[in-house]
């Protein structure tokens, strides 16, 4: 057992939720992209940005993305996926809305115990396992302080119901 199974679990157990959310058909009202698509996506950005904050994606930043996402990446093939943090932000705010939208027409929606919630606590820990698994400083901190401030202001901005 390495030392991310406890995230890929995590992980795994977010997206059995979303996955039950897909086969309400709910979430294609609001995108084309399955709901388990679209926070894979986003984790697979966050990884991706995290991992880039100094500069350049180590061999043990490519081995916490490789053992979340079960993937045999090269530092250089996990360069290629990397946006910028306002466009992940923006994918996010999203996916987001298109979980607070069917969770809404599911009658089980509420700002503080959405999924949205565990999920952003998900996001906040995997970016962390990034940092943390080679040196940084404090840079990289502020980073990851300033983006999942902008992520709590995304959930607040969704309105209710």
């Amino acid at each position: 057992m390495n030392a991310y199974s406890e995230t890929k679990e995590k992980l795994d157990r977010i997206l059995e939720v979303f996955d039950k959310y897909d086969k309400t058909n709910i979430p294609a009202d609001y995108s084309e992209t399955p709901l388990v698509d679209l926070v894979t996506a986003d984790i697979v950005s966050l990884a991706c940005y995290f991992s880039s904050t100094d500069g350049s994606i180590s061999a043990s930043e490519a081995e916490v993305f490789n053992a979340v996402f079960g993937v045999s990446r090269t530092p250089e093939e996990i360069t290629a996926l990397i946006t910028d943090d306002e466009s992940i932000i923006q994918k996010i705010g999203t996916t987001f809305n298109v979980i607070a939208e069917t969770e809404k027409r599911l009658g089980i929606y509420s700002l503080r115990k959405t999924m949205i919630v565990p999920l952003i606590k998900f996001f906040e820990r995997f970016a962390m396992d990034v940092i943390r698994s080679d040196e940084y400083d404090k840079s990289e901190l502020d980073t990851y302080n300033i983006f999942f401030c902008k992520i709590e202001a995304a959930l607040t901005a969704i309105p209710p119901r």
